[in-house]
């Protein structure tokens, strides 16, 4: 359990960094180019979730990502996993949600700046973990590389 409160640190702590960085060096939709025709940087405030869904209601999208924390927990405390990628794969889904979560809490929006020609959205660190994290679960999910065994609630 150590190593994923660190992994977990080590993820947010970057996310957070880059957030940061970004909100103070970058100008609000001013395009900046990092490679001409595929990468650019372009921040903006995201009071919605992904592709703009549920635009502006800040509250219930904190409770939606609180809640999928704690079930996150949950579900790394339910099982035993006999995996490190499993474990890196929980810690990215819990660094990327608790990452965005305090933006919404902290500022009420999240801050996003990676936007990649002919991709309609933009996104952050954090939504790369997150995505990063359950693929590595799925993945390893499917291909029965990883052994989950349900742990007795009474032990």
């Amino acid at each position: 359990m150590t190593r994923v409160i660190w992994i977990i640190g080590v993820f947010f702590i970057l996310d957070w960094g880059t957030k940061r960085w970004m909100d103070t060096h970058l100008a609000m939709y001013q395009l900046t180019q990092v490679i001409p025709g595929w990468l650019s940087l372009d921040l903006i405030h995201n009071t919605g979730a992904s592709f703009g869904l549920l635009s502006g209601d800040t509250n219930l999208l904190i409770r939606i990502n609180f809640s999928m924390i704690l079930v996150i927990i949950y579900l790394y405390n339910r099982f035993r996993l006999n995996s490190r990628l499993a474990q890196i794969g929980f810690s990215l889904l819990i660094s990327g949600a608790l990452g965005n979560l305090i933006d919404r809490l902290y500022f009420g929006y999240v801050v996003d700046f990676i936007s990649f020609y002919h991709f309609p959205v933009i996104f952050n660190i954090a939504d790369v973990e997150i995505c990063g994290g359950f693929l590595l679960l799925l993945s390893l999910y499917l291909t029965k590389r990883i052994l989950i065994t349900k742990v007795n609630p009474f032990e």
